[in-house]
């Protein structure tokens, strides 16, 4: 993926997690992008005479000449390594459950299998990017602001209009600190964009702070297209990422235990509804 052309708003990201310190390894998990991805992107905008907070400052425009110089991306064909390595890999998931097969063993097959394969670390790392997570009972570490987690609750509250009567149903949003269980929740008028945009913004003044980045379950409102590495986020939720400083992540598709267990019993304890 290394050679292929990636949109300009992740290009932005890549320089806001460079600022923060974020490490080549945790911004190729964040934006589900390889890691020679991220380090050829990495390496051409910190080689540029601009520093980080100053490049973040620079048009679509200039960036892409930093980033591409004048010549187009190369577009070389598919690395044949990498085809026969996925061609294998629900044999490779099976092999793994069965008792005392481990990593090291599965790739000393596969290269006496494929010599002209990767080494162990290449194949270990395409082939953690590629396996079922765990299951959802291990233990999770977060930092301290590290990552604010939203979703929908799953019932609406209601209240009775006084002139009329009418019984008006409204959706509530809940947002969680990970690491201290801070919690905040706010019923809207509807699951709108604005009215999320509206929610997270009470939010952020509340919490008075703004994390590293924000995770949600494919909220449509959020998500215009799931995709297990590279979801695409609707415009106003990139420039609203953009405008706060922070990163866009969602959870695997049709995967919501990748934090939904957390996010529940956090719930449970928020008294903060406004």
């Amino acid at each position: 993926m290394a050679n292929k052309v990636i949109k300009m708003h992740l290009i932005r990201t890549i320089i806001q997690s460079l600022e923060k310190g974020f490490s080549i390894r945790q911004i190729s998990r964040d934006l589900k992008l390889s890691r020679k991805t991220v380090t050829l992107y990495a390496s051409r905008l910190q080689s540029s005479h601009y520093g980080l907070s100053n490049l973040r400052q620079l048009d679509d425009a200039a960036l892409t000449l930093i980033v591409y110089g004048s010549q187009e991306p190369s577009t070389n064909k598919e690395d044949p390594r990498k085809a026969w390595f996925i061609s294998r890999l629900p044999y490779f998931l099976s092999e793994l459950k069965r008792t005392g097969v481990t990593g090291l063993l599965l790739w000393q097959k596969y290269y006496k299998e494929n010599p002209q394969g990767y080494a162990y670390t290449q194949f270990c790392v395409l082939f953690s990017e590629h396996r079922k997570i765990r299951d959802v009972s291990m233990h999770f570490e977060y930092k301290p602001a590290e990552m604010m987690m939203i979703d929908f609750a799953g019932d609406k509250i209601t209240y009775t209009h006084k002139s009329n009567g009418e019984v008006i149903a409204c959706p509530v949003l809940v947002c969680i600190l990970p690491y201290s269980g801070f919690s905040y929740a706010v019923a809207l008028a509807d699951a709108s964009i604005p009215q999320v945009v509206k929610g997270l913004n009470l939010c952020l003044q509340f919490f008075d702070g703004v994390p590293f980045s924000l995770k949600t379950d494919n909220m449509k409102q959020i998500v215009s297209k799931s995709c297990r590495y590279e979801p695409a986020f609707t415009e106003v939720m990139q420039q609203w990422a953009l405008h706060y400083n922070l990163h866009l992540v969602t959870t695997r598709v049709a995967k919501p235990k990748d934090y939904v267990n957390i996010f529940i019993m956090q719930t449970r304890r928020s008294n903060y509804l406004h």
